[in-house]
């Protein structure tokens, strides 16, 4: 049965008046249910704005703009991700509303799943072996403790190339930390930490990718639609196409209020002056907002301009620098990594004959890394059935030209897209082009900021969730800085939303319980050779 359960009996806002949302993110979802929840406020108090004409969420669908595919992907779902589980444990499914999101899921993944696994390939499909365990020499395991000794305010600004040497660029263990986590060698050292700490305990097997898991539908339909289902039926009101340009501030002597949202709605022009009793959650930033998509015979357009929400980032930057700097994430090294996806559907046989003698069975049971791709190409198998299976790939570097197709990604189509795929996946190349024309279907997406959020920076970059000496104006998502902790997952957009509305109710309790875990990792790199660190 599905529990609803708040430690939190009193009304901690009886003063406030309105509650508004900038974005209807994940983070946005969960911080209205924390409010509704903790802070027992009324829904038809809380709006969500959002410039899209729909809810728009790194939610793990992939949508052309033709509408003709949509590709249900994986979840990283681990056993740690307490804040994500807690919004589900108490969400009612829309199969079944006496059981939560998260049970229905549980009895879903405890009938229909399978263990994801980490299948790495060399020279056109050939199986790479890596083994049970990654070896690391005693140097590496060295470098990577050293690296979590130091203070962040050491490493702000400075890339993971700046603290390792060219033989951990060569290690299996960077070949398997960066196709999990998607980072470059030119992402930041403070994020790359982070995520050491963070994920130590995925230093053991990495034959398995336990943490990558499937669900029934596509993840907006299992997680996103009950949560806002769940939301209008207490009263939250949504609000579409509006854009949220400015927040004007205003100093009053120690303490800083937003006073005015500049808004456009339906492209008119409108202003919402704010008392001091409104609160407003800005989510700072995006991730996938701006997209574009090609097609099988088009590249993509590229020239798509910022999401909304980088402008009004900006906007509050130049008022107060407490609303962080979000210049870093916008350099051009953001198109050198990962901006490109693609979706390639195939019936044929000989295609999918090839990917289950690599991946047994459906080939639904986890990441494929392509170890001597110059794009750095991972992929997985979305959906499968008896006719047909979808593959999902991403490239980590966008700017290099292919292996059989001699060009980069950012310039390809998805035919060319589909070739490179199949060379990599060992069909014979004088079938490579005719089966990727005649045979199977492409659909590249171009998403420019998806990993901006690694980017070098410093501490102050990302604001606080609740800025000091902030009355009415918090932050929340994935470019708000919750302490310690490790972004580029739906767990840390829901932990800053819970982090900003708790603070905001004035019942926030510091949780110390993840992030520095130098002692886990220790023990994690002990075991691997069973190396002595000191």
């Amino acid at each position: 049965m599905m529990n609803i359960n708040s430690k939190f009996t009193e009304n901690y806002a009886t003063d406030v008046s309105k509650i508004y949302f900038v974005g209807s993110t994940m983070a946005s979802l969960s911080g209205a249910f924390y409010l509704i929840r903790d802070g027992h406020v009324d829904g038809n108090q809380i709006h969500i704005l959002d410039s899209m004409p729909f809810v728009n969420e790194a939610s793990g669908s992939v949508l052309n703009e033709q509408r003709r595919i949509l590709i249900k992907r994986s979840i990283e779902f681990e056993h740690y991700y307490d804040n994500l589980r807690e919004v589900l444990s108490e969400i009612p499914s829309l199969m079944n509303h006496q059981h939560s999101i998260l049970e229905e899921y549980n009895q879903f993944h405890n009938d229909n799943g399978v263990e994801a696994k980490w299948y790495v390939t060399n020279e056109c499909g050939q199986e790479y072996k890596v083994g049970h365990q990654i070896a690391l020499c005693p140097k590496i395991k060295q470098d990577i403790i050293q690296l979590c000794l130091r203070t962040e305010n050491n490493i702000q600004e400075l890339k993971i190339i700046d603290v390792f040497d060219n033989a951990f660029f060569d290690s299996d263990f960077w070949l398997y930390w960066s196709s999990t986590f998607a980072f470059e060698k030119w992402d930041g050292a403070l994020e790359f930490r982070r995520s050491l700490l963070r994920y130590a305990h995925r230093i053991g097997p990495v034959d398995s990718l336990s943490m990558l898991e499937f669900v029934k539908y596509g993840q907006y339909d299992v997680l996103t639609i009950p949560i806002i289902s769940y939301l209008k039926e207490k009263g939250v009101i949504f609000e579409y196409d509006t854009t949220v340009n400015n927040i004007k501030l205003e100093r009053k002597d120690d303490t800083t209020f937003a006073k005015t949202m500049c808004l456009n709605v339906n492209e008119d022009r409108e202003d919402i002056e704010l008392s001091e009793n409104d609160w407003v959650f800005v989510n700072n930033g995006a991730t996938i907002e701006t997209m574009s998509y090609g097609n099988h015979l088009d590249a993509i357009p590229k020239d798509i301009p910022l999401s909304p929400k980088w402008d009004l980032w900006r906007n509050l930057a130049q008022q107060d620098s407490l609303c962080g700097n979000p210049e870093p994430f916008l350099t051009d090294e953001k198109h050198r990594g990962w901006c490109m996806t693609a979706a390639i559907t195939t019936a044929n046989h000989e295609v999918r004959t090839l990917v289950k003698e690599l991946l047994g069975n459906d080939g639904l049971e986890g990441l494929v890394t392509v170890r001597d791709s110059n794009w750095n190409m991972n992929w997985l198998v979305s959906q499968a059935d008896d006719k047909s299976m979808v593959i999902w790939l991403y490239a980590l570097l966008s700017d290099e030209p292919g292996n059989f197709i001699k060009k980069p990604i950012t310039e390809c189509n998805g035919k060319e897209i589909t070739e490179e795929w199949l060379y990599h996946l060992g069909m014979h190349p004088d079938k490579v082009e005719t089966l990727a024309a005649f045979a199977c279907d492409c659909v590249p997406t171009y998403i420019p900021n998806v990993t901006a959020i690694l980017k070098p920076r410093k501490i102050t970059d990302r604001p606080e969730t609740v800025p000091h000496n902030f009355a009415n104006l918090a932050f929340i998502g994935p470019y708000a800085e919750s302490k310690n902790e490790a972004s580029f997952t739906v767990e840390y957009s829901v932990k800053t939303a819970k982090e900003a509305v708790h603070k905001m109710l004035g019942i926030y309790e510091q949780d110390d319980s993840t992030g520095q875990d130098v002692d886990t990792l220790k023990e994690a790199l002990k075991n691997n050779q069973m190396f002595s660190i000191d």
